[in-house]
């Protein structure tokens, strides 16, 4: 009985958390486009790219124009840094390649009554491997 007690305020007390890291590449391969540019007969691609960094939005998706959060305090830590960030942030956008052009757009759907916190943690490259971004809220 004591151990089924545990659980279930285990799964109560994780319920409302959330964490969503970025794919290390977006896309996962050289992917073609459908979309033919009015007047044109070629083929279009959009190379596979690697993590290059994220924000956290406050606005709907792809909305323009985008309330993008900054976050508050921040907080070196071994490998990189962890960002506070806003309670209601809506998506957590990553970025791939050299700039904003590529992104992959995650919602957050964590319990915002009940969450405490909220961090963006990112982590450096170590030797060839791509950087880690992740978004916590607990």
């Amino acid at each position: 009985m004591k151990n089924f007690l545990f659980v279930c305020l285990t799964l109560i007390s994780t319920a409302q958390a959330q964490e969503v890291e970025c794919p290390k590449f977006y896309p996962w391969e050289d992917t073609a486009l459908a979309e033919v540019p009015y007047r044109h007969n070629g083929k279009g691609i959009v190379a596979r790219e690697e993590l290059s960094g994220a924000s956290a939005m406050g606005s709907p998706y792809n909305f323009k124009p985008r309330i993008e959060f900054h976050g508050g305090p921040e907080s070196k830590v071994k490998g990189g840094t962890d960002i506070e960030m806003p309670l209601d942030t809506r998506w957590f956008v990553c970025y791939y390649g050299k700039g904003t052009s590529i992104a992959w757009w995650e919602e957050l759907k964590h319990d915002r009554d009940r969450v405490k916190t909220c961090t963006m943690k990112i982590r450096n490259k170590v030797g060839r491997d791509p950087m880690d971004i992740k978004f916590v809220c607990k």
